[in-house]
């Protein structure tokens, strides 16, 4: 054999065993597309908690709060939006104006309470009936640089006729106890806003300690019949940080139901 035909048998032999080592090697993985990451809320909390450059915030939703000092040596609550693509409710919350479990009444938790709405982050509003809607927030807290605690608070309130009720739970999920302050269930008007229609304190001393792993009910308030024809709505709101330290402390997100008709003189219901 020539050392011409000797050349042409070795190239077709590496031609060969190149194609080989492709197809065993199966196709080629795609280029990852930029932005599709798979962090998790709570690697995210942390890590917004490190580019913000603090060591204690709080993650609501899909944004960190977070405390800093302003020229004059005052504390200013900023925020900063989550990095990541974490799935956020948020935007389709389960169950928003679907109206389910007729039945359920105003003392009593829903059978889902728990589990509605905790799939983090989110913060859900769902119409049980024309009479009664819920809502619910999710946090995670960082102290100290590390995820601290992941807890919610939902708020249910029931049409009395023209006076609302009102009711909350305090829910930990994991980590170390949370310490709620100015705590206040808040009735306002909407449409011909005009001051508030009411402020109720959630405790006596508007103070709400909810141990790890704990919950706590508030029982049962009611706002007085509501004189005006107007849409309203009922929300709560006020502060919360580490019960192991209660210098640090955010404005918690309010918590707030749909908006609810009370025209003309008749009953109030949610539309």
């Amino acid at each position: 054999m020539g050392n011409a035909s000797l050349s042409r048998v070795t190239a077709l032999a590496a031609a060969a065993v190149l194609t080989l080592l492709v197809a065993s090697a199966g196709p080629a993985a795609a280029a990852p597309r930029p932005g599709a990451t798979t962090t998790t809320w709570e690697e995210s909390c942390t890590d917004a908690a490190a580019r913000a450059g603090v060591e204690n915030g709080l993650c609501s939703g899909t944004e960190f709060l977070y405390i800093v000092k302003d020229s004059t040596g005052r504390d200013v609550q900023r925020s900063e939006p989550l990095r990541g693509n974490f799935r956020s409710g948020s935007a389709t919350p389960p169950g928003i104006a679907s109206r389910q479990q007729p039945g359920i009444g105003i003392n009593s938790v829903s059978p889902d309470m728990d589990s509605w709405c905790d799939s983090k982050p989110q913060a859900c509003t769902r119409i049980i009936n024309d009479y009664t809607a819920e809502a619910k927030n999710n946090w995670l807290m960082v102290y100290n640089g590390q995820n601290y605690a992941a807890f919610s608070v939902a708020i249910r309130v029931n049409l009395n006729g023209r006076s609302p009720r009102v009711e909350a739970w305090y829910d930990s999920d994991s980590g170390g106890a949370v310490r709620f302050t100015s705590q206040s269930f808040n009735c306002v008007k909407d449409q011909t806003f005009d001051g508030t229609c009411g402020h109720i304190d959630v405790t006596t001393s508007g103070t709400v300690n909810l141990t790890s792993l704990g919950r706590y009910t508030s029982g049962l308030r009611s706002f007085a019949p509501l004189t005006q024809s107007d849409d309203y709505w009922v929300d709560l709101t006020g502060r919360l940080g580490p019960a192991v330290d209660t210098s640090v402390s955010w404005g918690m997100t309010t918590v707030r139901v749909p908006n609810f008709n009370c025209f003309g003189t008749g009953n109030c219901y949610f539309p």
